[in-house]
């Protein structure tokens, strides 16, 4: 019994170890973003912690190569004859709104797609909008000068394929999506890591042996 329980304590610190050098942010990481557009926690996600972190990526260069978001990280999809359906976490509202943002990932430029993801989660649930995505993409549209007309065409006419594409591509993912925001680094997962993240990602980031020397997380504890 005692050799049994040392050798489980062998692999449980074994573990730890790859866990925590897999956790280490690497020159050239990749961090991607998970999400749901009508998802609370989300929202919070990126209005806050994502948002701070963001605003000061080149900051974290070399070590951070770039931040993607892939919306529809719960979302399931059915395929019948030569239709397709969705079931989003909040409903159909969220269904259209994954299209939304499928659309401008495949029709803006990175930088105004992400610009776009920002005003929206910002503009969402207020008053003004109240979960109508129709509505704050257009607000969207005039403040980040893209063209609303040519988004609304395409979720029309190729939201299904696109969000569907995004959603095959999430799930070659090692672990199923259980939970949103969903954050990798260079597509590993751990939800201890992701709880920090999700209150302070600055934070996080600069917690790894190889950022502490950044200018940015000097003064950061």
């Amino acid at each position: 019994m005692k050799f049994i329980h040392f050798t489980i304590l062998v692999i449980i610190h074994i573990e730890s170890v790859i866990l925590s050098t897999k956790s280490q942010i690497q020159p050239r990481s990749v961090i991607k973003v998970y999400y749901e557009p009508l998802c609370p926690t989300t929202i919070r996600f990126f209005k806050n912690s994502l948002k701070k972190f963001y605003n000061r990526i080149n900051e974290f260069q070399p070590y951070v190569k770039q931040i993607l978001f892939y919306p529809g990280g719960k979302t399931r999809y059915y395929l019948n004859s030569n239709s397709i359906s969705f079931k989003c976490l909040h409903g159909n509202l969220e269904c259209i709104g994954n299209k939304f943002h499928a659309c401008a990932m495949k029709l803006l430029t990175l930088d105004v797609y992400k610009s776009y993801i920002f005003c929206y989660m910002k503009n969402i649930f207020s008053k003004k909008f109240s979960r109508d995505t129709y509505a704050v993409t257009k607000n969207c549209s005039n403040t980040l000068n893209f063209d609303y007309n040519l988004i609304e065409k395409c979720v029309k006419n190729n939201g299904d394929k696109l969000l569907l594409e995004i959603l095959k591509e999430r799930d070659t993912l090692p672990k199923r999506i259980f939970y949103v925001p969903w954050v990798t680094i260079n597509d590993h997962f751990n939800l201890t890591r992701l709880r920090k993240i999700e209150k302070d990602m600055t934070g996080y980031i600069c917690s790894s042996d190889n950022t502490k020397t950044l200018p940015i997380c000097k003064n950061i504890k």
